[in-house]
């Protein structure tokens, strides 16, 4: 039962990476052009901040679909 459980949080936390990395990496990209100024760097850091701080009031894209496709039921099965 706890491999099941470590596994399960294993795929929430790949399923939560999912919808975080794209916003870092945006930023990221974001950084690497040559001709940012200062003032586009607060927008995107402001940005980036409230998508990140949207992901923990609430899921992201796919880790919503995960826990849609594996119901409660289903859950309470794996713990």
């Amino acid at each position: 039962m706890l491999k099941n459980l470590q596994l399960l949080n294993l795929l929430l936390f790949f399923h939560f990476m999912l919808d975080f990395l794209p916003v870092v990496a945006n930023l990221s990209k974001s950084f690497q052009s040559e001709t940012l100024s200062l003032c586009e760097v607060k927008i995107l850091v402001d940005g980036t901040i409230l998508a990140l701080e949207a992901l923990k009031t609430s899921n992201g894209k796919n880790l919503q679909d995960f826990l849609e496709t594996f119901n409660t039921e289903t859950l309470n099965m794996v713990m």
